[in-house]
C-alpha cells in the first residue's frame, strides 16, 4: 500500500491565501486584534510562520487587511479582588499565630 503524503509547502502558499486566512480569523474573533498563538490555534490553510515569512511582523499582518480590528487586550486576572483580599489576611493570620505559638 503506497500512501503519500499531500502537504503544502510554505513557500508556495500565496500571500492572497494567507490574507484570506487571516480574514476568517479575524471574523472568528468579532474583528478584533489576536496574537499569532490564537491565529494558529483557529487557522486551517497556514500557521503564523507562513504569515511571518510574507509580510515580516506580525503587526504588518495585521495592518494589510481590508478591514479596522477592534483593540483587544488579555484578561490576565486570574482571581478577584476580594478573593486576593481574603486569602492575604487568612495568610496574615496563619502567621500571626506562629508568632505567638513561637514567642517571637
Amino acid at each position: 500500500m503506497n500512501k503519500k503524503l499531500k502537504r503544502n509547502r510554505i513557500d508556495v502558499i500565496s500571500i492572497s491565501v494567507v490574507r484570506e486566512e487571516l480574514l476568517k480569523v479575524a471574523k472568528y474573533f468579532g474583528y478584533r486584534k489576536f496574537s499569532r498563538h490564537e491565529f494558529d490555534d483557529v487557522a486551517a490553510t497556514c500557521k503564523g510562520s507562513t504569515v511571518l515569512k510574507h509580510f515580516g511582523t506580525w503587526k504588518k499582518a495585521l495592518d494589510s487587511l481590508d478591514v479596522e480590528l477592534k483593540p483587544h487586550k488579555a484578561n490576565r486576572k486570574q482571581i478577584s479582588n476580594h478573593e486576593l483580599l481574603s486569602e492575604l489576611g487568612r495568610i496574615c493570620v496563619v502567621n500571626a499565630r506562629e508568632v505567638i505559638q513561637l514567642g517571637v
